[in-house]
């Protein structure tokens, strides 16, 4: 609500305008009265963006603030009428490390985003039993969920699993040969 002091005795009106990211401005005049209370409702119109994502190597999963949008192709993977506004894109592909970004979308555009996923050969399986969907990081690089499989480089690593409302854990890891892992966890 704003609130505006008018003068008696004096021709008075107010321009508005209404706004907020991802809709178009509206804006409108208002003639304030001393004798009642003037207010309006205006809804905004939202605004919509396309998005390409190109990856190297294609058929990589692509999710859109936490919702599964497609698989690359060789022409990349388009989705049409996107809210323009901020969004975290996560691309990933077996075999290869995931990769998670905050990208914003912008209105009446096509927002191209072009990854390359770099190959990552073991594959690790967390047990986060109660809880799923762990975001899990390495050296506090995002590899992944919980999921299902979190693909790994050799080395040694500090891993912290992230779930909003739980205890962060950090562990560390090691992973000197090319050996599937699986660990186990209670959060």
């Amino acid at each position: 609500p704003k609130k505006i002091l008018v003068e008696p005795g004096k021709d008075n009106f107010v321009e508005l305008i209404a706004q907020d990211v991802g809709f178009n401005n509206t804006s409108f005049n208002i003639t304030p009265s001393m004798n009642s209370i003037n207010s309006r409702v205006i809804k905004l119109s939202p605004l919509f963006g396309d998005l390409l994502v190109l990856t190297d190597p294609t058929e990589a999963i692509v999710k859109f603030n936490e919702r599964i949008v497609g698989t690359t192709s060789v022409d990349g993977l388009l989705v049409r009428g996107l809210p323009a506004r901020k969004g975290t894109l996560i691309v990933r592909k077996e075999g290869y490390r995931a990769i998670k970004t905050n990208v914003f979308i912008q209105p009446n555009i096509q927002n191209s985003f072009s990854f390359k996923l770099k190959e990552a050969p073991i594959k690790l399986f967390i047990n986060t039993l109660p809880v799923q969907n762990v975001d899990v990081y390495m050296n506090e690089e995002y590899y992944g969920e919980n999921d299902g499989v979190i693909n790994v480089e050799l080395g040694n690593f500090v891993m912290k699993l992230v779930k909003p409302g739980y205890k962060t854990i950090y562990t560390n890891v090691s992973f000197p040969s090319k050996v599937d892992t699986v660990i186990p966890l209670t959060f």
